[in-house]
């Protein structure tokens, strides 16, 4: 089996690495550059950087932050899709 494969062949990925795939996601939709959200959030660039390359994880004042720049819940920045969110309430 390759490296980073599930037995039903999917691809993993690590948690770190899908939260800075979102965390990219989200930015570019709204059409900010790393250094503007670092502005933004009050963290470096190459803090968010690092996030959206998977090699680092931003801690629980950092996610709230970045869910406060992007107006969308902590659960939503974390993967979860807005309509079953939004259903669940």
């Amino acid at each position: 089996m390759p490296t980073g494969s599930t037995p039903h062949g999917r691809t993993s990925q690590a948690p770190a690495a899908v939260a800075g795939l979102r965390i990219r996601e989200m930015r570019l939709a709204r059409g900010l550059t790393m250094a503007e959200l670092a502005a933004r959030i009050g963290v470096s660039q190459p803090a968010v950087s690092q996030w959206e390359s998977g090699r680092e994880k931003p801690g629980r004042d950092s996610l709230q932050k970045l869910a406060d720049a992007f107006d969308v819940s902590l659960d939503e920045l974390q993967g979860a899709p807005a309509a079953t969110l939004r259903g669940a309430r």
